[in-house]
C-alpha cells in the first residue's frame, strides 16, 4: 500500500503505525484517566481494553502485528550489566568473535544501542569479559614507574594527577578479533581535567605483555575512538612508542622547574 504522497514509508511512520491498534483493525478504549476537569494521566498497556472494530479495515495481518508488537517490546526491555555480558560473552565463545551482526543473529532482543547504555561501544563491553585484576596489573606496573620519577602522583577519579601539573589516564586494551587478525580499541578521554590517554595494548589474558604505548594528547584529538589492528603496524612504528620515557621527560622537565 502506498504511502500519503506516493513516497517512500518513513521508519518512524512505520514504527507509529506498528504501535496503533488501529492499523490492525482494532478500537483501543481505557487508555487513560483521571478525575472530571483534570489532565487524564495514561494507563498502563495491560489495562487497555482492545476490541476488533467493524468500521476499522486492517491495514496490517493481526498475526504480524502482534509478531511486530512482540519484537517492538522486546526491544525496550533493560538490560543489567551482567546480563549483557553474559549474552555477549556466550557469542564470542560460540562464534570467536563479537559484532553487532552476530549479536542480532541470536535473537536476544539485545540492541547496539542497550550496549552503548551501559559500556559505550561492543569493544568495550568485550574488555569486561577480563579478569580485572588482568587490567590492574598493568595500570599497577605502570603508576609504579611514574611514582619513581615524579615527585607527587595522585589517583584521582580514573586517572593520574602527576606532580599538580599534567594528568594521563591510562588505558589498556586486550586484543579483540578482527577478520583474520587482531585490533585493540581505545577510547580518548575528552575530558577537560585529562590531558592524555595512555593507550596501552597488551598481548592476552594469560600473559599479558605490554606491546607498546600510545599517547593521545586531548588537545590534538581528531577522533574520540582510536583502533589499531596488527595489520597497521606502521602505526606502531609512528606514532606508538616502547616505554614509557616520554612521560617521564615531562616528569623531569617540570621536576627542574
Amino acid at each position: 500500500m502506498p504511502s500519503p504522497g506516493g513516497v517512500l514509508w518513513s521508519p518512524s511512520t512505520i514504527r507509529k503505525i506498528l504501535g496503533d491498534e488501529q492499523y490492525a483493525g482494532s478500537v483501543v478504549y481505557n487508555k487513560t484517566s483521571g478525575p472530571l476537569k483534570s489532565k487524564p494521566k495514561p494507563n498502563p498497556q495491560e489495562e487497555w481494553i482492545i476490541t476488533p472494530s467493524e468500521f476499522y479495515v486492517p491495514l496490517i495481518d493481526r498475526k504480524l502485528f502482534e509478531k511486530a508488537r512482540h519484537k517492538i517490546l522486546a526491544r525496550r526491555r533493560q538490560f543489567s550489566s551482567d546480563e549483557i555480558q553474559r549474552i555477549l560473552k556466550s557469542v564470542f565463545d560460540k562464534y570467536g568473535l563479537l559484532t553487532a551482526s552476530l549479536i542480532r543473529c541470536e535473537e536476544t532482543a539485545l540492541t547496539q544501542h542497550r550496549i552503548r547504555e551501559k559500556f559505550g561501544s561492543i569493544p568495550e563491553a568485550f574488555q569486561t569479559f577480563y579478569h580485572p585484576e588482568v587490567i590492574e596489573i598493568v595500570k599497577d606496573s605502570i603508576f609504579k614507574e611514574i611514582a619513581q620519577e615524579a615527585k607527587n602522583v595522585l589517583t584521582y577519579n580514573n586517572f593520574l594527577v602527576i606532580n599538580e601539573t599534567f594528568t594521563v589516564r591510562v588505558e589498556p586494551a586486550m586484543p579483540m578479533s578482527y577478520g583474520y587478525g587482531y585490533q585493540w580499541f581505545f577510547r580518548q578521554d575528552m575530558r577537560v581535567v585529562v590531558d592524555i590517554t595512555l593507550g596501552v595494548p597488551l598481548s592476552d589474558e594469560d600473559n599479558p605483555g605490554i606491546l607498546g604505548y600510545f599517547p593521545l594528547p586531548r588537545l590534538m584529538a581528531r577522533d574520540e575512538i582510536f583502533q589499531l589492528t596488527d595489520q597497521s603496524l606502521s602505526k606502531m612504528e609512528m606514532h606508538g612508542y616502547t616505554g614509557i620515557d616520554f612521560i617521564l621527560e615531562l616528569i623531569r622537565s617540570h621536576n627542574d622547574m
